[in-house]
């Protein structure tokens, strides 16, 4: 563990504790002059230390592409016919339910939604329990939104109260690129 911890500039007081912490619950982050590694459940995960993003991305109804933070598509389509995609990386919504702009940002602490399917809320963190996500997936994961309501969380999951359904007329299809 010393051998392979010092390349990443973690002192040897830090690589005892990591060391100690090893049979310990998940969760746990050490942190060196350049990187940070996290306790995962079976994994010990060292990235380059940089600060996590805050920043929020708005969506205007006329744009149909945007580039940052993750590129996507955005297309308004007609419920005729429309079979929705089966793929993690489209999104499906009934388009008279969205307010723009719409807005991506990262998660915080106490944000919920209703994931597709459910009728009652769920707090984003018990999702994240739930699908086994890491940290680092948690603080990589992008929300879509919608005024304050989460409309997707990119790439997993729908939110049930912006879903197609018989009395949809119009789709906004949003696809990662």
């Amino acid at each position: 563990l010393y051998e392979i911890l010092t390349a990443f500039s973690f002192t040897p007081g830090v690589i005892e504790d990591i060391w100690k912490s090893l049979h310990s619950e998940p969760g746990k982050k050490f942190f060196s002059e350049t990187h940070r590694l996290i306790k995962d459940r079976e994994f010990l995960i060292i990235e380059a230390f940089k600060e996590i993003e805050e920043r929020k991305y708005y969506i205007e109804s006329d744009q149909d592409r945007i580039f940052e933070p993750l590129s996507m598509k955005l297309e308004k389509v007609l419920q005729a016919d429309y079979v929705i995609p089966k793929s993690q990386g489209i999104g499906s919504f009934d388009f008279d339910l969205i307010d723009f702009p719409l807005i991506i940002r990262k998660w915080r602490a106490g944000d919920y939604f209703y994931p597709l399917g459910m009728n009652n809320p769920k707090k984003l963190s018990d999702f994240f329990i739930d699908e086994k996500f890491s940290i680092l997936q948690k603080e990589h994961t992008w929300l879509l939104c919608s005024g304050q309501d989460i409309v997707w969380v990119i790439g997993h999951r729908i939110d049930n109260r912006f879903k197609i359904s018989e009395k949809t007329e119009s789709i906004l299809k949003v696809s990662l690129v």
